[in-house]
Parts: C-alpha cells; structure tokens; sequence
C-alpha cells in the first residue's frame, strides 16, 4: 500500500478498545480515556454515532482503525459487533477506509476460558514456569504462544470473519510479538532450529534448553541466546507470513498492516522478537508506536524522523504513533505541526490521535477537534499546492548503514547508529537509511548514494563487509570497532576498514528505553566533513528535507521545527525560489549570494522552485 499521488492519508482514531476491556483495565488508558469512568458507556455509545464519523470527516480523517477484536474470545465479542459494523458502515458512507483492530498478543482468560477450556495451553510459559502476563502487570491477560497451532488457526478464523464482514478494508494487528514462551513445545521446536541451523560442537543439541533472555541493552554474544533471538524472530515472522498468505489468498486487496515498537531497541527483538526488518517484507504498512512524542524536553530534541527513514528503505508506508495513550492535549501548537510536517514530508502517514479524547462527562472536546482541524486544513492544502514536490525524490546522498545483526546484538552498535543520525539530523546533513543484514546491503538503498557511513556497527557479515568494501563513493567508518566481528559475533583476525577514512563518534548522551529515544545533543562540527552539502543556517532543532528532480538538481527544502525558529539560510542554485511558512502566504524568497533566506516560522516550512 503506497501513498497515491494526490492522496494524503489522515489516521484518525479514539475508541477502538471494547468497553470491557476499559473496565478491566480501570484506569485511563488507550485513547485517554478512563476505564472506571461512569460516564464511559455514554462516551462509547457517542464514538459510534453518525454524529462522530462526521467530525472525523469533518477534521479530514480518511483512515482509521476501530475495534474488532480485542482477545477476549469471539464468543464473548460477537455481541458487540454488530454496533462495530454499524460504525464501519458510516465511516465507509463518508469515505473513510476502516482497519479492524485485532490483538495479537494477549488472552484475556478470565472470559476467554468459557470458549476454550483448555486456553493455559495456548499460553506463553516463563521462565518461571507460569503463564507469561502481558507488559509483566496485568495479570488478567496471558500471552499466546508463538508455536502453538491451535492459536494459529483460531486468528485466521478471526481474520476470515472480518474478510466476510463487508464493512472492513483491512486488519491492524496491534503488539506484534511474542514473549520468550519455555513451553515444551517451543523447547523442542527449538532443539530442531539449533540442529539446522547451527554446528556447535561443544554442545549436544539434543538436550539444550532455552536459555534465558539476555538484559536489554546488552552485547549478546552467548551462541545459545544468539540462536534463541533468531529461533524467536523467525518464528514471528513466519506466523506473520501465515496471516498475510491466509488474507491475501482470499482478499488480494484487504490491507495487512501491524503495530510494533521503535526499530532501534533491543526491547523489540529481545521482549517482542521481532525482526523489523523481515517484518516490513510482510506488512502492507507499519505503524510504530512510541512516546517519541515530537517536543523538544530536558535538552532532548524528539523526533519521528529515524522512523520515517527506515520505512522508506524498507519501501513500507509509516505511521509513526507517537503520542504514547492520547492522553496529552497541553502541547504547544508548534510540537503538533512539526509532528504533521515530519510525517508529510518524510512521506508517512498523517495520524489525529488525541482530538478524539473525550472531556470529562463523555462529550467530545469540540475546541481541541475545531483546532485540530484547522491545522489538518492547512497541511492539506499543503498536499494539494505542492503534490509535485512531494511526491519528488528525497536528496539524500549520504547513507547511514543499518545493520541489523549489529542493531538486535549489540547496544554499543545501538547506541552508535541513533548518535551518527543526530548528528546528521541536527547538522541539517541529507542522509537516508541503508538497511543491511547478513545476506548483504539492500542494494536499491544506494542509489544516488554518493557517502557511505558506517555507524559503529560491530557485527558485519563477510558479505556486507565486501560490499563495503567494493562502495564506488566514499566510504567513512565511524569509531574504532565497526566490522571487528561477524553477524555471529566471532572476532576477526584483523578489523577490515583498517585503511578507512574514519570520523570521531560524536558525544551525544543517548537514554533509550522501552519505548522512548532521548539523545542530549552535543553541539558539534560535522559539516565540516562534508563540504559539498547544501549549506544551512538553521536552529538545530529543525529538520531539513531536500527534494531533487530526476537528475539529482534540487527543487526544494521542506523544514520541521518543534520550538518556533528564528529562520536562517540555505545554499540553493540559483533559480526562482518561494518561501511558505506555516498558515502564511507564499511569497518570492530573498535570494542574495547564492543562498535563500529561511523566514521565522512555526512549526514548517516549504521553499520551492518555480
């Protein structure tokens, strides 16, 4: 599922839990909305109305995913869906495409088990020897096993009754991943997987157990959990595969789309098991939920953009979901646009998550929803003025590798990737994403590549190392340690890129956690190392994206900022260039010694070439 031109997608949504999961839950929760409220049937009965659908119509939603099915067993759900289909049927009246929500990793047992009285062995069991809970605090809710064939088929059962609903475009499968499951089965399953896959000699594969899960944020060169990450992640991945050749050999056309976390945390292959790059080769689109929720904080600039940039290497539409349970409306109206703009021009999804939280009492907040849509009008009227632009290629002749063995084993390498992007990034230097793994570069990445940087990446296969090796640009290496091992973490005789140009790790202090990047950034110089970039004086809080015609001749410089910016410069060729801040007027650029001068703007702003 691309972005067509002329068509920009606008997720909306704000009530897409049953309202027994909001009672079991009982307090504030997904959507902003509390759980022990005694207003809240008011409020869900008011999500479903006509009178909803055509405020998110109004607000210029075109997409949105609601309720469906939560993993509380069909049995009890189906009662409730006949007031879903009623919801999808209006929204589909008013043209907007519907997602039904499914869960993926959660049983709730306290009603599930009526359905299946044998639902425990559907269960991911710890380490501990009990069923695993979901997020490790609400107990209610169990974990379903990635091996278990029963669990398989009863999803693809739900999958077939939203295909036969006649309401529904697509499916969005939300936590997708699995717990670390001990059950017999996956012990067994795998014993077979080290048998296949491995020769290890000073072990008998016969009577290994599965190890226990390395800490996150750690360097993971034990053989046996390195080969439990893999079983993990390509057991999720083939389930997935499952899913999507069950759908697709029914509805060709009903859209596959999944919900997992930020692609640089190790809480996402060790937690979840998720290999994010596997998993886009799957997913029609992602949606990657964090709480990087754009604002500048406690010397943190936050930002969407590392997210957007994966995606398009991996050629999947995002949606960065990054305003953690909508539970926040006190943002500036800077922090808003600069999310919009990041996501237009990063060509992501547009998503409206919060306006649809409900005041207390259950009536919708209509001064946040008139707001909201009044800064959606504007980004669309942006759409329309300059589709041609956006829907231009990104100038982006710096390459930032992405090694995937590296990212999911080593947290130095983490560490090191997200720095070199905010250096980057902060620098206002045109870079993209070149994703690797141990079967080489995605080569496609690399057109119109000219720099080639290799971000303190540990574990590289012989294979990426050659490519590297072989790059006709320029190739720099950053830190001493970059290819000193292989995608198995086996120490090389000698590190390959010894005669490498080679730059200082910058010194940015990264605090990555479960869900949340934050990088303190320290000021530094790398311009200087590229002086054949575009020349920009910005705030460094701004993200710049360049846009170029077929030639590689830049058309245009689309800017985020989430603090007001004072504006600055931009070297452009010369040529006759318009400025548009946000909500004001397009108007000729002042241009003076080879450079167009960036007004004061809040939020964005778009020079273009006419």
């Amino acid at each position: 599922m691309k972005r067509e031109p002329g068509n920009l997608l606008i997720w909306g949504f704000g009530n897409h839990e049953p309202i027994d999961m909001y009672r079991r839950c009982g307090i504030s929760t997904t959507g902003g909305v509390p759980g022990n409220a005694r207003w809240l049937k008011k409020w869900h009965n008011f999500y479903d109305s006509d009178e909803s659908v055509a405020l998110l119509q109004d607000m210029g939603v075109n997409i949105l995913h609601c309720r469906f099915y939560k993993g509380m067993g069909w049995e009890h759900e189906q009662h409730d869906f006949p007031a879903v289909r009623e919801f999808a049927l209006r929204c589909r009246k008013r043209g907007i495409k519907v997602i039904a929500y499914v869960q993926h990793a959660t049983l709730y047992w306290e009603l599930m088990q009526k359905e299946i009285p044998h639902l425990r062995a559907w269960a991911i069991i710890g380490a501990n020897g009990k069923p695993a809970i979901y997020a490790g605090k609400e107990y209610w809710r169990w974990a379903p096993c990635p091996n278990n064939p029963e669990y398989r088929d009863y999803i693809c059962k739900i999958l077939q009754i939203a295909m036969d609903a006649g309401c529904f475009d697509g499916v969005l499968f939300d936590n997708v991943g699995n717990y670390p499951c001990y059950c017999p089965r996956c012990q067994q399953k795998f014993r077979e997987y080290v048998k296949t896959h491995y020769d290890f000699d000073f072990l008998d594969p016969d009577y290994i157990e599965l190890p226990p899960m390395p800490a996150i944020d750690s360097e993971v060169q034990d053989p046996l959990q390195q080969a439990m990450l893999s079983f993990r992640q390509e057991t999720l991945t083939e389930q997935y595969r499952q899913f999507r050749d069950y759908i697709k050999s029914r509805q060709p056309d009903f859209i596959l789309s999944g919900n997992y976390p930020l692609v640089t945390m190790q809480y996402s292959a060790f937690n979840l098991g998720g290999d994010m790059v596997e998993l886009s080769k799957v997913f029609d689109l992602i949606m990657s939920q964090s709480s990087n929720l754009v604002k500048v904080a406690d010397g943190c600039v936050i930002s969407q953009v590392p997210e957007l940039k994966f995606a398009r290497a991996a050629g999947i539409p995002d949606l960065p979901l990054t305003d953690g349970c909508a539970a926040t409306l006190d943002l500036a109206e800077e922090f808003l646009i600069a999310r919009f703009c990041e996501s237009l021009f990063g060509g992501g999804i547009l998503v409206e998550r919060s306006a649809m939280r409900p005041k207390r009492g259950g009536e919708p907040d209509m001064a946040v929803i008139a707001h909201r849509k009044q800064i959606l009008n504007r980004i669309k009227a942006w759409h329309r003025e300059y589709k041609s632009l956006l829907d231009m290629p990104h100038y982006e002749p710096i390459g930032v590798l992405f090694s995937k063995e590296s990212v999911y084993k080593s947290y130095d390498s983490v560490e090191n990737t997200v720095k070199v992007q905010e250096s980057l990034m902060r620098n206002h230097l045109p870079f993209r994403c070149v994703i690797a793994d141990a079967n080489g570069i995605k080569m496609e990445n690399l057109a119109g590549c000219t720099t080639l940087i290799v971000p303190g990446a540990k574990l590289l296969s012989d294979k990426v190392v050659t490519q590297l090796q072989n790059f006709a640009g320029r190739l720099i290496v950053i830190g001493d340690e970059c290819g000193d091992y292989d995608e198995n973490y086996a120490q090389r005789a000698e590190n390959p890129f010894a005669g490498a140009e080679k730059i200082s790790m910058p010194e940015h202090q990264v605090r990555l956690a479960r869900f949340r990047t934050e990088i303190q950034y320290v000021k530094d110089d790398w311009r200087q190392y590229f002086p054949d970039m575009p020349e920009v004086e910005l705030n460094a809080e701004s993200v710049v994206d360049f846009k170029c015609d077929d030639d590689g001749v830049i058309t245009g410089v689309l800017i985020s900022s989430p603090v007001v910016s004072g504006g600055g410069t931009v070297a452009l060729p010369e040529g006759e260039w318009f400025v548009e801040p946000f909500g004001e007027i397009k108007r000729p650029a002042e241009y003076k010694d080879g450079k167009v001068v960036i007004p004061t703007f809040r939020g964005g702003c778009i020079i273009c070439c006419e």
